[in-house]
């Protein structure tokens, strides 16, 4: 039966039409109605029109975009389904995998089919893609997906006991760095029985550490700091919190020098803060809880600066504790969830290298807002911001790519990677991909680094070096693969362009490193460990027929690394085993080319 055809109304009634509840004829310049009413002319209803936002807005609206690549992330991972019907396809652009859900008559993947009609990031379609694991299971804690896996193999050690390393390096235990850092001494002057200056003089933290360990309120910490002046410190957690920042501005703003031995600026300070940590911790629930959390924090963070990861680890573990039980009683403080993300990113940073127990506050975090800026924009909110959305995306990749499901099997060890990787390998670094892309992409562009810039600033040097650690471990089961065949393999194109994108990322990260290595740092050690592990897989590629061309300027690079070894080799620690490695790892190179 057909449908009786729709009456027209006019585009736009008039008021008098409107009030009437009778259909306007439209005629002009008076229409019917309005002329048998005796009015000159007819009036239009006032239209509604769009406000556009203000400019004050613009920080909102960068939060937003925040927000967005959080999500993106968040959503990344889902039903773990199978995708072997799936063809693999070469990764050279974000939406590369648009047409990958219709082969072989496979219910279309319709969130990544929507993606390549996107004309902008916020009209993207975040759904989930049907992406499975590298080792699928059943588990409940599959959903954890912020944790970096127990047995993940991509360390810098996990790297040296590679095949082609070996042949190169000879053998390597499998916790190699870790045991170096057990085996440091502490030094004296970090002992129980300091004596504190009698004069403090306030360093410039403002602009040297708080901005990359934002846990700190200036209008906060500063009557804390001038109550300590004036009254001198004491035994209690202000005065601690108020040494510690001291001790963290002397680290933050001194060059070290190896040749002369330890390196322990602000000593003074951070002796007695130590001190009463390490009494006053295991009272907590009766001791000024925040602040004390706060302490326990910083000092991880000046362990850090010093280059022992294993007690910064120790002192990162308690803080966590602490702040997840501060997190329990209040979950709305800005300061508690600012203080409970700073952990999880120092913790992320050590246990990315090393293979320690976790202390859970990434299952806390899971659910956490991302702290709220301030108006105006703050630049160094922003970027600390994009560097924790940044580590969000880096341990999704572990979780995807290196998710080894057995925790019972030992730390460090290498899979086979003579098994070509499968086709949900193939598809898992497609999507990954596509999400570094696009968590670059929607960085403000006040904080947006330049990828062929050849100078950046400390604070887009260490955006740089995410975008390209991550690279870098998206595509490196392709180029491990690729090392490892006989020269006279035949190997597909799309698996030799991703082993080169790994190769660029390597070599993007090598260009990147010495700018944020032109001040202290309490990232220095995991730093200089993704150091080592690009240089390796540059030389090893150097000596592969198929990827040489690749990296025609080994020699230089190498060099370069030395280099900047050298200038943070203190005696006995990790970053000195670096350095002999590299310095071996040149020579034996310089004999086989």
């Amino acid at each position: 039966m057909e449908e009786p055809p729709r009456k027209r109304r006019a585009t736009v009634a008039f008021n008098y039409c409107r009030q009437r509840k009778r259909k306007c004829d439209g005629r002009q310049p008076v229409c019917t109605l309005c002329e048998e009413a005796n009015q000159s002319q007819c009036e239009y209803q006032e239209r509604q029109t769009k406000q556009t936002p203000m400019e004050g807005d613009q920080a909102t609206e960068i939060i937003e975009r925040l927000k967005r690549l959080e999500q993106a992330v968040t959503e990344l991972s889902g039903p773990k389904t199978s995708s072997h019907d799936y063809l693999p396809r070469p990764i050279c652009s974000p939406l590369t995998g648009s047409n990958t859900g219709r082969t072989h008559n496979v219910q279309p993947v319709q969130r990544l089919t929507s993606r390549a009609t996107a004309t902008s990031p916020s009209e993207l379609n975040w759904s989930t893609p049907d992406v499975p694991y590298c080792a699928p299971s059943t588990d409940a804690d599959d959903n954890a997906v912020m944790s970096i896996p127990l047995a993940h193999s991509t360390t810098t050690g996990d790297l040296l006991r590679s095949g082609i390393a070996q042949s190169l390096l000879g053998a390597y235990p499998a916790d190699v760095f870790k045991r170096i850092e057990v085996r440091r001494q502490v030094p004296a002057s970090i002992s129980f029985d300091p004596v504190p200056r009698d004069q403090i003089h306030f360093p410039v933290i403002a602009h040297l550490v708080n901005p990359q360990h934002p846990v700190l309120v200036s209008s906060m910490f500063m009557p804390l700091y001038c109550e300590v002046l004036e009254c001198g410190p004491g035994p209690n957690a202000h005065s601690t919190l108020v040494l510690l920042v001291l001790a963290l501005g002397a680290a933050a703003s001194e060059t070290p020098d190896p040749i002369l031995g330890e390196w322990l600026p602000g000593v003074q300070f951070f002796t007695p803060a130590l001190k009463y940590l390490m009494t006053a911790w295991p009272g907590f629930f009766s001791s000024d809880n925040t602040t004390l959390t706060q302490a326990l924090y910083l000092a991880a963070v000046y362990y850090s600066y010093l280059s022992r990861p294993a007690q910064a680890w120790h002192l990162v573990y308690i803080a966590s504790a602490n702040a997840q039980h501060l997190l329990i009683q209040d979950r709305h403080s800005q300061y508690i969830i600012r203080l409970c993300w700073a952990i999880f990113m120092l913790e992320c940073d050590i246990t990315a290298e090393h293979h320690l127990p976790r202390s859970s506050i990434e299952l806390m975090v899971e659910t956490l807002p991302f702290p709220e800026c301030k108006v105006p924009p703050d630049f160094d909110m922003f970027s600390w911001l994009a560097n924790l959305s940044a580590h969000r995306l880096l341990n999704r990749i572990h979780h995807l790519l290196y998710g080894g499901k057995d925790v019972s099997s030992q730390p460090g060890q290498v899979s086979d990677v003579r098994n070509e990787p499968s086709t949900a390998i193939f598809r898992i670094s497609q999507e990954l991909h596509h999400q570094l892309l696009e968590w670059y992409n929607l960085l403000p562009s006040v904080i947006r680094p330049n990828l062929d810039d050849s100078s950046p600033s400390v604070e887009k040097a260490i955006l740089l070096l995410r975008y390209h650690a991550a690279g870098d471990i998206i595509f490196r089961p392709f180029l491990l693969h690729v090392l490892q065949l006989p020269q006279q393999a035949v190997v597909p194109e799309e698996m030799l362009e991703n082993a080169r994108m790994c190769l660029r990322h390597c070599r993007g990260y090598l260009l990147a490193v010495e700018h944020r290595l032109r001040e202290s740092s309490g990232s220095l050690e995991i730093v200089l460990h993704s150091t080592l592990a690009a240089v390796l897989l540059l030389t090893q590629a150097f000596l592969c027929p198929k990827l040489a061309s690749a990296v025609q300027d080994i020699t230089s690079l190498q060099s370069h690394v030395i280099s900047l070894f050298k200038e943070w080799a203190f005696p006995g620690s990790s970053i000195e085993a670096m350095l002999s490695i590299v310095r071996t790892m040149r020579d034996k190179f310089t004999m086989l080319k």
